[in-house]
């Protein structure tokens, strides 16, 4: 919660890991997974799928987590 104790450094830290997954993602994981020429649509569709079948037995009072 905003001006909790320790708020702005968990933030700023959180902020910092955000940064550096990204930048791995696009220095490092994206031009390799371009490389593999892997089809990414098929790939993305079969995360969606999965995601859907692990979203059904999902208890209904867990909420939103889409």
């Amino acid at each position: 919660m905003p001006g909790a104790d320790g708020f702005d450094a968990t933030f700023i830290v959180l902020t910092e890991n955000v940064r550096r997954h990204v930048e791995e993602e696009e220095s490092v994981l994206f031009p390799a997974l371009r490389k593999s020429r892997l089809d990414l649509s098929a790939l993305g569709e079969r995360v969606a799928r999965r995601k859907n079948q692990l979203l059904e037995k999902m208890p209904t009072d867990a909420g939103d987590r889409t």
